[in-house]
């Protein structure tokens, strides 16, 4: 298996396309800058709450839509937008925090104090039905599944270390 934006890659795309890798398309490989920059202004109380300077709310974000920001430049965390109440106000279903394993919620809330934000819609959807018939049925024919790279490639882009 393979991240869909690692096979634009010249050398990996080359080698994987050889090696018959299924492609996976994820959430961040459909992802589109978003205009302007969030800031959660009640981060401590209502983390929930994410507010905008330059944004467009209700015309670039749908509710179920997927709302994401890079953290220390390394981690990218996601959460599904609940509720849009104009250009500059949304609401998200669950917390960046609640949503993932991020620990330190410090660097989360200098990230949530101004900064560039990415939105993707049905990050899911029907790849991943695609995927999970394409993998069932190397499965079945006695294939072995390998996952390349590992789950780093949205916020790794160069190659790293393999492991066994």
């Amino acid at each position: 298996m393979i991240a869909q934006r690692s096979m634009r890659r010249k050398f990996v795309g080359v080698l994987a396309a050889g090696l018959r890798c299924i492609r996976m398309n994820r959430v961040w490989d459909s992802s589109s800058l978003g205009s302007g920059k969030i800031f959660a202004p009640n981060f401590r109380n209502n983390p929930r709450l994410i507010k905008g300077r330059g944004t467009r709310f209700d015309q670039e974000v749908e509710v179920g839509d997927w709302i994401m920001i890079v953290v220390d430049g390394k981690q990218t965390l996601r959460a599904k937008v609940a509720e849009i109440r104009g250009p500059q106000e949304l609401y998200l279903e669950a917390s960046f925090l609640e949503s993932s394993d991020f620990g330190a919620s410090n660097s989360l809330e200098v990230a949530l104090a101004n900064t560039i934000y990415y939105l993707a819609s049905n990050p899911e959807g029907s790849d991943l039905m695609r995927v999970t018939s394409s993998v069932s049925a190397e499965l079945k024919a006695g294939s072995i599944i390998g996952v390349f790279p590992e789950g780093h490639s949205h916020d790794q882009p160069d190659l790293i270390p393999l492991k066994s």
